[in-house]
C-alpha cells in the first residue's frame, strides 16, 4: 500500500526508491517486484559490507538514480493505465549523510563499543562517541553478550 511502502523502503535500507504502480496488497506488490527483478536482471540484494562502501561512494546516488529511471522507462508501458503512477524518486540517502565516513569495525571476542547509536542502514548499525564515528555489522553480534545503558 502507499502508506507501507516509504516504511518498506527505509527498513530494507534503500537509498532511493520509486512507485510503480497502486497494488491491492503487499503480496501482489511483492510478487510485480519479482517479476520486474527478473525481467530486466535487477539485483536487490548486496552484502552489509558493500551498503558501508556505498554510503561513502558519491557517484553511487547518480547511479541509483538512473537506475530507477530506465527501469521505469522500459516497464511503463506494460503497466495497466489506470494503476500507472509518475516517475517520482524517493532520495533516502539524507538518511545517512550524518553516517559518511565511519570507521567499519569487525566485532570479535570481547570487542567493547561505546557511545550513541545514531542510525541504522539494513544491518548497519552507527555509534558516535567522544573518539568518532564508527560503523558494524549487527548480524556480528548473534550469540555474543551486550550490555546496554540508558
Amino acid at each position: 500500500s502507499s502508506k507501507r511502502f516509504p516504511l518498506r523502503v527505509i527498513e530494507q535500507g534503500a537509498d532511493f526508491a520509486s512507485a510503480i504502480a497502486e497494488t491491492e496488497d503487499g503480496l501482489t506488490a511483492r510478487k510485480i517486484e519479482k517479476a520486474i527483478k527478473e525481467k530486466f536482471g535487477i539485483k536487490d540484494k548486496i552484502t552489509t559490507y558493500q551498503k558501508y562502501e556505498l554510503i561513502n561512494n558519491d557517484k553511487a546516488k547518480e547511479l541509483g538514480k538512473e537506475l530507477i529511471r530506465t527501469t521505469y522507462y522500459n516497464i511503463i508501458d506494460q503497466i495497466n493505465a489506470e494503476n500507472k503512477l509518475d516517475l517520482d524518486i524517493i532520495d533516502l540517502s539524507y538518511n545517512y549523510m550524518e553516517v559518511k565516513n565511519s570507521i567499519y569495525l569487525l566485532v570479535e571476542e570481547n570487542t567493547r563499543i561505546y557511545g550513541k547509536i545514531i542510525g541504522n542502514k539494513g544491518h548497519l548499525i552507527f555509534i558516535k562517541n567522544k573518539e568518532g564515528l564508527y560503523t558494524f555489522n549487527a548480524s556480528s553480534l548473534i550469540s555474543r553478550i551486550l550490555s546496554f545503558s540508558f
